[in-house]
């Protein structure tokens, strides 16, 4: 037996766009081949595989049909400043196996992916293809640490208007081991000069943050006030 992974999902991924593992055995000339691929998300057992390679000892294993049927996502609805958005996100892994012979049996010894965590999300073909989980991740061990985005997908160049009491949400992803977060709000005018700031520490360990930017959630939460606005 000899299995060898190749390539996998990253350590954040979309669980809509393509979520694959590559992968090959060196006993595919054997009788009878294939693989056995058991899909675990949240570490529980959700479903089982037969794959054959496609491209001489290759194969690939697509769970992105399985993880859109899987995952689901609320609406923000909690008005609070930052919300525990980790329902929307599951920790996800494979085991593979070789099956060969007349008849054909799994044998023994397995392969297993490293985990990964998918959240309910699509991206657009041309954003995906150019996805790294790094460049929007929270986490210390994060080489772009200090320049990550959020997940909101809003041009930089143009102004979003909002009601005093109208949400806009900022979504981010973190690795998960940290328990607490401090939030720097900046407050600018039309003119892009400096108003107000407050740094917020809010202890909730998550994979996946919203922080609800309405005007009145921030006078609420922070040292903003009306006059600010």
């Amino acid at each position: 037996m000899a299995i060898t992974l190749h390539s996998q999902p990253q350590f954040f991924q979309p669980a809509c766009n393509p979520y694959i593992w590559v992968f090959s055995s060196n006993q595919t000339a054997q009788p009878n081949f294939s693989f056995i691929v058991e899909l675990y998300v949240d570490f529980v057992l959700v479903s089982t595989h037969q794959v054959f390679n496609e491209s001489l000892n290759y194969a690939k294993f697509d769970a992105s049909g399985d993880l859109r049927c899987l995952l689901t996502s609320e609406m923000v609805t909690t008005g609070a400043l930052l919300t525990y958005y980790d329902p929307a996100l599951a920790f996800v892994n494979i085991k593979i196996y070789e099956k060969y012979g007349t008849p054909p049996t799994i044998q023994p010894g397995f392969v297993q992916g490293t985990v990964n965590r998918a959240w309910n999300a699509s991206l657009r073909h041309p954003d995906f293809i150019n996805y790294d989980h790094l460049d929007y991740m929270v986490s210390k061990l994060n080489p772009n640490s200090g320049n990550i985005l959020f997940l909101t997908d809003f041009p930089r160049s143009r102004k979003y208007f909002v009601g005093l009491y109208e949400s806009a949400f900022l979504t981010f992803i973190a690795r998960g081991s940290a328990t607490s977060y401090n939030i720097i709000f900046n407050l600018y005018d039309i003119t892009n000069t400096l108003v107000a700031t407050d740094t917020i520490n809010i202890s909730l360990a998550l994979n996946i943050g919203v922080i609800d930017c309405a005007p009145q959630n921030l006078i609420s939460n922070t040292s903003f006030t009306l006059a600010n606005f």
